[in-house]
């Protein structure tokens, strides 16, 4: 019976039926067949480890980390001469009570051809690669933030040119109507009313006319200069400072704020009535 199971067909219906059964999971009993299978197994893959030929670069750190891992004996020399000036095993190097070194100072393997402190430069090398990533990241994050809070920066002061140009407006019509209630036939200033509403004669005093006649009847090329001038002083006025200098000049000629919509009796009603020159003044 034995010999019969030594000499089992592993590629017979039976064999190949114990195998596919699932009855080797553990805890399961096993047929007596597959238990010699597996101890067979068991000892051949054990024998095959034994047989291994290591390669030498394995053999010799096995070697090193087990004479290295031994204590300093009794018959090594150095030891002994340490033993003769009172050195005990266990104890620390230098005066008593030392925090001197317990151990010797462990071997550290070069199996590279490369000189010795190139370890130390290619570490240093990697810190300051890794240093100069953090510092551009940091810069990155550094300049988009600045770049939201300019583009914050264009959006307000675009919203409050926005506001301030249709208030110049309101305030332009007002200075008109009121001026022209006193008989003023001409702002006091190209701004103070509408474009539209400026006449040609002034608009020519300013040099602020572009039709074709005045071009002509301007001639020399300091009545140029003298337009051009007045055009770029036009330009550098902001709409928010046109505005505060129109409402400026409804409150003292007019006693009128267009904040309020309402014009004073004099300067104590103003004082007393209403909060003050700006918009915010009147939130």
């Amino acid at each position: 019976m034995e010999s019969s199971d030594e000499e089992m067909d592993y590629m017979s219906e039976t064999f190949l039926n114990i195998s596919e059964s699932g009855d080797v999971r553990p805890g399961l009993i096993k047929s007596q067949a597959v238990l010699k299978q597996l101890e067979k197994e068991r000892r051949q893959k054990e024998a095959n480890e034994r047989s291994r030929i290591k390669p030498r670069r394995v053999l010799e750190e096995e070697k090193r980390t087990e004479a290295m891992n031994q204590p300093l004996g009794d018959g090594n020399k150095g030891f002994l001469m340490m033993q003769k000036m009172g050195f005990k095993s266990g104890m620390a190097l230098g005066k008593e009570g030392s925090s001197g070194l317990k151990q010797p100072i462990p071997v550290v393997l070069k199996s590279d051809r490369q000189g010795l402190g190139r370890d130390a430069e290619l570490k240093r090398k990697h810190e300051k690669k890794e240093q100069d990533m953090i510092n551009r990241i940091k810069r990155m994050k550094r300049d988009e933030k600045q770049i939201t809070e300019d583009y914050l920066q264009r959006m307000r002061s675009k919203s409050e040119n926005q506001r301030s140009i249709k208030a110049l407006k309101k305030a332009q019509t007002a200075c008109e109507y009121l001026d022209s209630q006193k008989g003023v036939e001409e702002p006091a200033e190209w701004f103070y009313w509408p474009d539209e509403a400026s006449s040609t004669g002034y608009r020519e005093n300013y040099g602020l006319d572009d039709e074709e006649g005045e071009r002509e009847t301007e001639g020399t090329a300091d009545a140029e200069e003298e337009a051009e001038d007045e055009e770029e002083e036009e330009e550098q006025i902001q709409p928010i400072e046109k505005l505060e200098r129109v409402v400026s000049y409804l409150r003292s000629e007019h006693l009128y704020c267009i904040w309020c919509g309402t014009g004073y009796e004099d300067v104590g009603d103003m004082d007393a009535n209403c909060p003050g020159e700006s918009a915010d003044d009147h939130d």
